[in-house]
């Protein structure tokens, strides 16, 4: 069988600090995970390990638009090779562990705007959005980041986590971010990894 924990931090140029902080709070969640942006998809393995070493009772969605949509304020693209890729891996990692995970091929807004649209069966039943860990990896700009948050809080459970990887990025604000947790959370932090990335952590949702 695939090693879940390793192959994602090789898939993920290996930030075992990073993935180590995923895998703590995914597990500690003990709920349904959302990943908006699932790249090659290694921090979609360590939710897999996760949910697989919890209960296997809690599903995965990831959401990414892939193919040849072009980055934000950039030339640059995925392109089709990182999708198949990406699938290949989560799907043979979600059969060999028999993860509950979906995947949609959209992006953020398009998913937000057609969720409760979107049914996911499960044993001849139609299993209900709502997460309790929410992973933000897509467009790194603050103005879609804040949309991101405020379309999921809709969903989340209360007291559940939102996770913003990149929150130093070039196109976020530091202050803006720290009000938008303010506003629908009762606690935030920043936590930097190894390569000087930073990850802010919204704890405490209130749904």
């Amino acid at each position: 069988m695939i090693n879940l924990l390793q192959t994602g931090q090789s898939v993920c140029n290996n930030h075992p600090d990073m993935m180590a902080l995923l895998y703590k709070m995914s597990y500690a969640a003990n709920g349904n995970i959302l990943e908006i942006g699932t790249d090659r998809g290694g921090s979609a393995l360590v939710f897999m390990q996760a949910l697989f070493d919890r209960d296997k009772k809690h599903y995965l969605v990831t959401v990414d638009p892939w193919g040849n949509k072009p980055y934000p304020r950039s030339d640059g693209c995925y392109g089709d090779d990182r999708e198949r890729a990406a699938m290949l891996l989560m799907a043979q990692a979600g059969a060999e562990y028999n993860i509950r995970w979906c995947h949609y091929r959209m992006t953020a807004h398009d998913f937000f705007a057609h969720v409760q649209q979107l049914g996911y069966w499960h044993d001849r039943a139609l299993l209900e959005y709502r997460w309790s860990l929410v992973f933000l990896d897509g467009e790194h700009i603050f103005d879609s980041v804040e949309k991101e948050v405020k379309a999921v809080l809709p969903f989340m459970k209360c007291g559940g986590v939102i996770i913003i990887d990149n929150a130093n990025h070039g196109g976020q604000d530091r202050d803006k971010l720290i009000k938008l947790a303010e506003s629908c959370a009762t606690d935030y932090s920043f936590i930097n990894y190894s390569d000087g990335d930073e990850i802010m952590l919204i704890q405490g949702v209130n749904a």
